[in-house]
C-alpha cells in the first residue's frame, strides 16, 4: 500500500506534477493509519520474529508497489489512447501468464496448487470474478482518475478487508486496528474533500 508514494515520486521523476506538501502529508498520513490498521506494533511487540521471511516480505510487497506504480503510470501516459476494455484485458493476460510461469517455477512460497475441497473451488470463482472485475474497471478508468493524486482512495482496502474479515468471518478487530481504519478513512475523506474544493 506505498504504491501511491511511489506512483507520485515515478509520476514526479517523468516529468508529471511535482506532490505538494499538502499530498505528500496526507499519503503518509493514511499509509501511518494503514501501520495500525495492520497491527504492525502489536506484531513487532509480540512473539513475531523479524527475521529472512520478514525482509523477504517487505521486499516482495515493494516489489509489487513499485510495479503496480508502473502499471498505472504507463496506463494513464502510454496507452491512454488504447480503448479502456482492451487496454484491460491485455493487463490480466499480462498479470495471468506472469502468475502461471511464478506458479510453474516455484518461486511463489507454497506454491501454487489447486483447490481439492468445493468451498476452494467457489472462493476461487469468487476471487477471479471479483477481484478480476475490479481491477478491469480500475485499469478501463486509469486514464480519466489522475492516479497519481487520487491512488490513495485505494487504501480503502486493507480496511474493507478487515470489515469483511470482522463480519464474515467473525475476527476480532483490536482497538489499535480500529483507530489506524479511522485514520485511513479519515484521510480519503479529506481527499475528496480537497478534490471538490
Amino acid at each position: 500500500n506505498s504504491f501511491p508514494i511511489i506512483l507520485a515520486l515515478l509520476t514526479w521523476g517523468l516529468g508529471g506534477a511535482r506532490p505538494t506538501l499538502k499530498s505528500t502529508a496526507l499519503m503518509l498520513f493514511i499509509l501511518s493509519g494503514l501501520v495500525l490498521a495492520l497491527d504492525v506494533p502489536g506484531k513487532l511487540d509480540g512473539d513475531v520474529s523479524v527475521g529472512e521471511t520478514w525482509w523477504q516480505g517487505i521486499a516482495f510487497a515493494l516489489t509489487a508497489a513499485t510495479a503496480l506504480s508502473v502499471a498505472f503510470w504507463v496506463t494513464d501516459h502510454k496507452l491512454a489512447a488504447l480503448n479502456g476494455s482492451v487496454r484491460s484485458m491485455f493487463t490480466m493476460v499480462v498479470v495471468f501468464i506472469s502468475m502461471t510461469i511464478a506458479g510453474l517455477g516455484d518461486v511463489l512460497p507454497g506454491g501454487m496448487t489447486l483447490p481439492d475441497a468445493t468451498p476452494g473451488w467457489f472462493g476461487l470463482a469468487a476471487l477471479v470474478l471479483l477481484y478480476g472485475g475490479a481491477f478491469s474497471v480500475l485499469f478501463i478508468s486509469v486514464p480519466r482518475l489522475d492516479m497519481a493524486r487520487n491512488a490513495p482512495v485505494m487504501n480503502m482496502e486493507p480496511i474493507a478487508t478487515l470489515l469483511f474479515a470482522w463480519v464474515v468471518l467473525g475476527q476480532m478487530i483490536s482497538p489499535i486496528q480500529m483507530a489506524g481504519g479511522l485514520v485511513v478513512i479519515s484521510g480519503i475523506v479529506i481527499l475528496s474533500l480537497r478534490k471538490s474544493a
